[in-house]
């Protein structure tokens, strides 16, 4: 989406900071809870399980497999105007976690529940992503 910048992004959650420069370093973290040891996403100040304060990040594969997803046929902004339809899935990690992210590689008819996805690093209009597709998928 053009005219945001990252920096933006983190005044408005600085809790996700550690977050962006994970994925701007091409690779996923999250943070766990110091007191029920459950791993979150979105990143939040306090766990949203027990109300600890207490983490600490820590890096998470970029896989998982499909929950559930979404078909996204008009685009909520004009600079996704050229990608629809696109698909936002939900991503199973195997950590523990749900996290969403944009899902490319894959015609909506083939996807499956459970199917297997591996993380995509990127950036776009200067912001980095994480993105999945199939497994295996080039």
């Amino acid at each position: 989406m053009s005219g945001l910048r990252l920096e933006d992004v983190v005044a408005q959650a600085p809790e996700s900071a550690r977050l962006w420069e994970a994925l701007a370093e091409r690779r996923l973290e999250l943070p766990r809870c110091g007191a029920c040891r459950r791993l979150r996403f979105p990143p939040l100040s306090t766990c949203p399980y027990c109300g600890s304060s207490d983490h600490a990040w820590e890096p998470v594969q970029a896989r998982g497999t499909l929950y559930s997803w979404v078909v996204t046929h008009v685009a909520f902004d004009a600079s996704l105007a050229d990608d629809v339809p696109y698909v936002v899935g939900t991503v199973q990690l195997p950590d523990g976690p749900r996290i969403f992210a944009r899902l490319e590689g894959v015609a909506p008819a083939a996807l499956a529940p459970d199917m297997a996805l591996e993380g995509v690093f990127g950036d776009e209009d200067g912001l980095p992503f994480l993105r999945f597709r199939p497994a295996g998928a080039r």
